[in-house]
C-alpha cells in the first residue's frame, strides 16, 4: 500500500485495499531450495494470482547472475549459477504459464552489472557458457511465451538491437517465437529494434 500511495492514484490504491496480499519468496531463497518442483508449484500460484486480479502476465522471473556487487537487482536473480538459475526460473516459467498467464524472463541479456549506461565486453564463450547459459535454460526447457530485454550494450550496441543475440541466438538458435518487450524506456533506436523483431515499446512520455 505505501508504494501505491507513491506512484498510483487514489482509486487504484482503493481497489488494491480489497485484495489479499501474497509475498513469495525472492529469487536466490527459490535458488537455495535447489527444488524445481517447489518453484515450479509456487509459479503456478502466481498464475493463479494474476488470474483472479485481471493480470495476464508478470514482467520476471529475473534470470540474470550475481556477477558483481554493484548489481542493484541481486534481489531479483536467482544465482551466480548459470545451471542452477536456469532450471530454478524455467520451473518458475512453467509455473506461471500453467493457466495461461504470461511470463517475461529477463532481462536480456547480460544485464549483470548497472542497469542503465552500462557496456560490457565479453567474448562469445564467456557470454555463451556463463551469461547466456541460464537463458538458454529458461527458453528451451521453461516454456516462456515473452521476454524482457536489457538496458545493457554488448559493447557499443544495445542488446535489444543486436541481430545477433535478438534473432539468431534467442529465436533462431533456441527456437523463441514469443513476445519480446524492451524494458521502460530501454529503445534508443526504434528503427534497429524493428529489425530486430521487437513487438512492444515500453517508452514512456509525457504525451
Amino acid at each position: 500500500i505505501t508504494y501505491c500511495k507513491q506512484f498510483a492514484t487514489p482509486d487504484v490504491v482503493e481497489k488494491i485495499r480489497d485484495f489479499v496480499f501474497v509475498g513469495y519468496p525472492c529469487a536466490p531463497i527459490l535458488a537455495a531450495s535447489f527444488n524445481d518442483e517447489l518453484v515450479e508449484r509456487v509459479g503456478r500460484h502466481m498464475s493463479e494470482d494474476m488470474l483472479y486480479t485481471g493480470y495476464n502476465g508478470i514482467y520476471g522471473p529475473g534470470v540474470n547472475l550475481h556477477r558483481s556487487p554493484y548489481g542493484g537487482r541481486a534481489f531479483e536473480y536467482p544465482s551466480e549459477d548459470p545451471y542452477l538459475a536456469g532450471k530454478i526460473m524455467a520451473a518458475e516459467c512453467r509455473g506461471i504459464e500453467y493457466k495461461g498467464a504470461l511470463a517475461y524472463p529477463k532481462h536480456f541479456a547480460l544485464n549483470e552489472t548497472s542497469r542503465m549506461h552500462c557496456g560490457v565486453w565479453s567474448n562469445e564463450q564467456a557470454s555463451r557458457e556463463i551469461y547466456l547459459r541460464a537463458f538458454e535454460i529458461v527458453f528451451t526447457e521453461g516454456e516462456a511465451s515473452a521476454t524482457m530485454n536489457s538496458f545493457t550494450r554488448v559493447g557499443t550496441r544495445w542488446c535489444g538491437a543486436s541481430k545477433e543475440l535478438m534473432t539468431d541466438i534467442l529465436r533462431g538458435e533456441w527456437g523463441f517465437d514469443g513476445i519480446y518487450v524492451s524494458d521502460w524506456n530501454a529503445i534508443k533506436d526504434t528503427v534497429k529494434a524493428g529489425n530486430c523483431e521487437i513487438d512492444i515499446d515500453m517508452n514512456v512520455t509525457d504525451d
